[in-house]
């Protein structure tokens, strides 16, 4: 019988979506999704998610969610007794209340910027392609934990390169791919020393995943009413 709950891997991130528990695994880039019934069961085993009424429960077959913890080992997103894992603490970032308007600020390119942005765009599509999302987040997260701290957080600059951003993305051929612009859009403002934070949501039915920036409440390459259909999943 399990009677402690699981811990997941240091790559894992798990959430509950539309009564589907959903995981994501950044080494390998890939998410997985249990059907409602696993869901039921499974849900026994992070006690630190938000309460369903799929999680009412009154038993549970012990035998199946014995099953689905060492499945879920074996694909690597729970940790082992040989290694340490984390809790399972859903995401916490502000729900988003605010989209991006543009228009709100009269921010003009200048040569600096158009540099930066190509340095922005250059370094997103080399590392999509010659680095995995895990080292990708790591790089990230690490850039923000030794420069953020050291200035002060600065909304208006940060609306203004937001918008010169915008304003520049047509010049860069390239189809939309919300990883692909969610990522230049981050290596952009680091030029400036600003850190927003890059979202992961996903969809239980159906399956679906998006990213986005976010900074507080306000969206950042995206719009509200589309961002709140997605259950964070991760954010750095």
């Amino acid at each position: 019988m399990i009677e402690s709950p699981s811990t997941l891997a240091e790559h894992a991130y798990v959430c509950l979506a539309d009564d589907h528990l959903i995981f994501s695994d950044i080494r390998h880039d890939r998410y997985q999704c249990l059907d409602r019934h696993n869901t039921q069961v499974a849900l026994r085993l992070f006690p630190d998610l938000p309460s369903s009424d799929i999680a009412q429960c009154p038993s549970t077959d012990q035998e199946q969610m014995r099953h689905i913890a060492l499945a879920l080992t074996k694909v690597g997103l729970l940790a082992d007794a040989e290694s340490d894992g984390k809790a399972s603490i859903p995401v916490q970032i502000p729900t988003p209340t605010e989209s991006f308007v543009s228009n709100r600020t009269t921010a003009k390119p200048r040569p600096g910027h158009y540099v930066s942005f190509l340095k922005a765009t250059i370094s997103a599509s080399a590392k999509y392609r010659f680095k995995s999302l895990q080292r990708i987040i790591g790089e990230v997260e690490r850039r923000k934990k030794k420069q953020a701290s050291f200035v002060p957080r600065a909304p208006h600059q940060l609306l203004e390169l937001v918008t010169i951003f915008h304003r520049l993305r047509p010049y860069y051929v390239r189809e939309y791919l919300c990883r692909f612009d969610s990522l230049a859009l981050i290596e952009f403002l680091a030029h400036y020393r600003q850190f927003p934070k890059w979202v992961f949501g996903v969809t239980g039915e159906p399956f679906t995943a998006h990213c986005w920036v976010q900074d507080e409440n306000c969206v950042l390459n995206d719009t509200v009413d589309f961002v709140r259909r997605f259950t964070p999943i991760m954010a750095f």
